[in-house]
């Protein structure tokens, strides 16, 4: 059955947040419906198809060992008890005693086809037209973990667009795509869905990615979220979907359940790894970032919730020290101005955070800054630099995540290479955190620094010694 929707033009603080809003306006929804016949089901599937893109029937026996696991399982989903299953919040359609195929009991996912029309007209043929089914081995009573697997394998359509007809009011199916239903990663394709858009974007958007949906189908799952009031808290976590001026952006999470693998791990994390951000889709543009996400080369995105990031607005006026953001953070940090020493400056400016001192500690760093421009000889050796951490995320292990005061780290002039590799926490520097401790320790740094690069210098002059050859060396 190809389940025509309405698209056939008839239509944790650093790592991603969880709330399962599957149904309508937000009410968690786990159907468990029993269908009479055929007709019934073609109004379950209309009706429950909204907001996941897939939906489950069971065509089993009456009060048979299958029909009980079945509702076992919705009851593990619905209590919490199994939260892949909770997640996933497939509605599952029970056909009691009547079948397609000659009494067999089996279940079959129908995934929504959207855009039916829409595919014809091109000649092209439909993304999942076609149904996936489980039915066990002959004459045996089905496993719990088996049909788990298989629900979780196979509840995800290929794209799951969005409904967002007024009488719909469906939520982005959060906990679907991005909690433990999902074991693998997400392919989330943020856009303006507004207007005319809603049908027009959204094909047009699948036409684009669907080669690559489809070679990824195992470990990535597509979906569409909306630019709207109702997706705004999600956006602004994530850092995708914030700029009105973009007409679209792909974001795409490796793993969605990755987890740090120590506590130590987890008190230096800045942002969750494996991230990945395509702004001004275009055919090349895309077909270019999965050459180099199946290549591995992609640059890791790191999100900012500093609103000049994403609007019209500046960063703030008068600042002496470079702002950097989590977006910026490699690129300033790693590959800009290789011919200078970078002081990057670690602070929380959120009190909530619990750093006492971040506040008075920024502005004697706007002064040593101030300081540095006013020098020439300093400044064109030097950069001075500062993050908010509160609202960015970013890749340095070294900083903790919450500060009781900040942390700055001294970048040495070279490349990627050079300065990942001979960075420095200053840590020592928290404690003495004045203008003329912090100017002193810069010029004792570069002095050092100076002095080493001569030494090298001079070594790399010297001739060589020749090894004498000892005694008998070389005789047979």
């Amino acid at each position: 059955m190809v389940v025509r929707g309405w698209g056939s033009l008839g239509l944790l603080h650093v790592l991603v947040p969880l709330r399962v809003v599957h149904g309508v306006a937000g009410k968690p929804e786990f159907i468990l419906q029993e269908v009479l016949n055929q007709a019934g089901l073609e109004e379950f599937l209309e009706r429950y198809m909204e907001p996941g893109g897939s939906a489950c029937v069971a065509y089993l026996d009456r009060n048979s060992n299958n029909h009980f696991l079945m509702k076992k399982l919705h009851q593990l989903a619905e209590e919490q008890t199994d939260m892949a299953l909770h997640t996933l919040q497939i509605p599952i359609a029970l056909a009691l005693d009547w079948s397609e195929e000659d009494g067999n009991e089996m279940l079959i996912i129908h995934r929504r086809v959207p855009f039916t029309r829409l595919w014809e007209m091109e000649s092209l043929p439909y993304p999942d037209n076609s149904t996936t089914r489980f039915s066990g081995k002959p004459d045996e009573e089905w496993r719990e973990s088996e049909v788990r697997k298989w629900l979780l394998a196979n509840a995800f359509p290929l794209f799951n667009i969005r409904n967002l007809a007024p009488h719909a009011q469906y939520m982005f199916p959060e906990g679907r795509y991005l909690g433990e239903s999902n074991s693998g990663g997400v392919g989330l394709i943020v856009a303006d869905l507004s207007g005319d858009l809603e049908i027009s974007a959204q094909y047009r958007f699948m036409k684009m990615l669907r080669p690559h949906a489809e070679k990824w189908r195992d470990r990535l799952r597509f979906s569409f979220l909306e630019r709207s009031k109702k997706t705004s808290t999600l956006r602004y976590h994530l850092g995708v979907g914030m700029d009105a001026k973009l007409s679209a952006e792909l974001l795409v999470i490796k793993d969605v359940n990755w987890k740090p693998e120590s506590k130590d791990e987890f008190n230096h994390l800045h942002g969750q790894p494996g991230k990945h951000r395509l702004q001004n889709l275009t055919q090349a543009s895309v077909d270019a970032f999965f050459e180099d996400f199946e290549k591995g080369t992609l640059p890791t995105f790191w999100a900012s919730k500093e609103n000049w990031t994403f609007t019209t607005g500046q960063p703030p006026k008068g600042e002496f020290a470079l702002r950097i953001t989590g977006p910026s953070f490699e690129e300033v940090v790693y590959e800009q101005d290789p011919g200078r020493h970078l002081f990057l400056a670690f602070f929380n400016d959120d009190p909530e955070d619990g750093c006492q001192t971040c506040e008075r500690s920024r502005a004697i760093w706007e002064e040593v800054a101030r300081e540095v421009a006013s020098r020439k000889a300093l400044r064109t050796k030097v950069r001075i630099a500062a993050i908010d951490q509160s609202l960015n995320e970013h890749p340095e292990s070294r900083i903790p995540g919450k500060l009781g005061e900040p942390l700055l780290m001294w970048y040495p002039p070279g490349l990627r290479e050079v300065r990942a590799k001979g960075s420095k926490n200053l840590e020592a520097m928290a404690a003495l955190w004045t203008k003329e401790a912090l100017l002193s320790k810069i010029d004792d740094l570069l002095m050092d620094y100076e002095a080493d690069a001569e030494e090298e210098a001079e070594r790399a002059k010297a001739p060589k010694k020749r090894r004498r050859r000892g005694a008998g060396e070389g005789e047979l």
